[in-house]
């Protein structure tokens, strides 16, 4: 079960000074009504089970169809950097993309402004941010040394706000952050937004049914020497080590990485895995003569993937497992070890 991730073309506004001539709100414009936001695309939270089958020469056309069309919003956007907060594009549907242009204020004169410049008004989306992209790099700034101590990722999005990802024990940090800048921060803790969304967003927990077991290599997990906890170092990633034993009389060999560990609750269903911590799959030769071991490292959170658990699973007692890359679709599971989060 090797992890996939859908490149999207996401790309960041700059706000530096245009040269593109008039600024387009100086034309007369016609009476009209700007269209409603599409509060899914201008929240950036459209569901990640969000279902379109990506044909990569069709999905190449639509970008090249519409590059022209970032390059006007970029200009009109560049020409009022008070108001600018970024521009992207944003894959809507199966092989359906639209630009989107995200300003602080006036959106109906914008709308009404940019739809006389772009080729293809109709795929044009126009969004309100709390800042521009200048503050929010400002506040960026301001928040780097404090986020380089706690943090798990940070940077400034394309809707007005810095971005911040948090590990699942830091709620409390999390709180002190909104309360500091509202929405002038989009916060992440653990697998999910906070404030924890309502409804209850769709659970993140990977199923292990793909999983295989290679004869003659059995893969065992190294017993922590104490009960995985549920704040401080170990919710943010436990660093065990995966012995895989060859007992077959053939070379076993393959090129792997490091380990991802799943905690499973008492009904064998996946809980948790590696947070926020990303695994490279590949860099790692594994090369195991008959009789002999090699050692790769583990990574396992205590940070839930199922939003009905919380930030972080509860304690109680758990098995872990590991999946050991093997090659294009084939994940080797470890063997389950009893383990306990306190």
């Amino acid at each position: 079960m090797q992890r996939w991730m859908f490149a999207c073309v996401v790309l960041l506004a700059g706000c530096g000074s245009a040269t593109t001539g008039e600024p387009a709100d100086t034309v007369v414009q016609a009476a009209t009504t700007a269209p409603a936001i599409n509060e899914a695309v201008c929240s950036q939270s459209v569901p990640p089970d969000f279902d379109f089958d990506a044909d990569p020469d069709a999905m190449l056309a639509e970008a090249t169809r519409l590059e022209p069309m970032l390059g006007q919003v970029l200009a009109y956007g560049s020409e009022r950097p008070d108001e600018f907060s970024g521009y992207r594009l944003e894959w809507i549907g199966p092989n359906d993309a639209s630009v989107v242009i995200t300003m602080t204020s006036d959106r109906e004169r914008h709308v009404e402004a940019l739809e006389q410049v772009v080729e293809y008004p109709d795929e044009l989306i126009v969004c309100v941010g709390p800042v521009s992209g200048v503050d929010a790099q400002e506040l960026l700034d301001e928040l780097d040394a404090e986020l380089r101590s706690r943090a798990a990722s940070w940077g400034k999005n394309t809707a007005g706000q810095v971005e911040i990802g948090l590990f699942a024990d830091d709620e409390a940090f999390a709180q002190e952050l909104t309360d500091r800048y509202g929405d002038r921060v989009k916060l992440q803790v653990g697998s999910f937004a906070f404030p924890m969304p309502d409804p209850l967003p769709n659970s993140r927990c990977e199923s292990l049914d793909n999983t295989s077991e290679q004869p003659g290599l059995t893969i065992e997990v190294t017993t922590p020497g104490r009960a995985l906890g549920r704040s401080g170092g170990d919710v943010r990633s436990i660093s065990l080590e995966a012995v895989l034993t060859n007992t077959s009389d053939q070379l076993i060999e393959f090129s792997s990485g490091a380990a991802i560990g799943y905690l499973l609750d008492a009904s064998s269903t996946v809980v948790a895995d590696s947070g926020q911590v990303e695994i490279p799959a590949v860099g790692i030769p594994v090369r195991i003569e008959p009789g002999e071991s090699a050692v790769l490292p583990v990574v396992v959170s205590t940070s839930s993937c199922n939003p009905a658990d919380g930030y972080v699973v509860p304690a109680g007692d758990y098995n872990l497992v590991a999946t050991v890359y093997r090659g294009p679709d084939q994940q080797l599971l470890s063997t389950p070890l009893p383990v306990e989060v306190s």
